[in-house]
């Protein structure tokens, strides 16, 4: 199944952005729509990066659905983010980008660009960048 996200709803006149979240060990994760190139239930031929691993979480457990590949373009590579969930498209409002709390889990930090805050949960946005660590991560 096939997902891309025109430029001209990325970024509108009012400043929203549009992610497409995941979850992985229950934290909520974004990443721009933009980025996302296609979604996959199995293996590709991509580079495959277990975000669970990536962010020191625990492993999968043996019953645990079959994770999700959300594939990303990055310096025209694509990449398999293995997650266990996907969510939903998001609309949000870059006003509402707020800098990562001191409380969140150090791996996890290390990836964020910043978080919203959503009817009770935060929505990390994380850079692909420094998910994939080839060192050219957005300041």
């Amino acid at each position: 199944m096939g997902m891309k996200a025109s430029k001209s709803r990325t970024h509108d006149a009012e400043g929203a952005n549009l992610y497409v979240t995941m979850t992985v060990c229950d934290q909520l994760l974004g990443i721009p729509a933009l980025m996302v190139e296609d979604i996959l239930a199995k293996r590709g031929k991509v580079t495959a990066i277990d975000l669970r691993r990536r962010l020191n979480f625990p492993p999968r457990s043996r019953r645990a659905p079959t994770p999700i590949h959300v594939v990303v373009d990055h310096n025209s590579a694509p990449y398999g983010l293995v997650v266990d969930a996907l969510g939903e498209v998001m609309d949000l409002d870059i006003r509402t980008l707020e800098p990562p709390p001191e409380t969140l889990h150090p791996d996890v930090s290390d990836v964020a660009t910043g978080v919203h805050r959503l009817h009770g949960r935060l929505l990390v946005v994380v850079d692909v960048a420094r998910i994939v660590g080839d060192g050219s991560a957005a300041a």
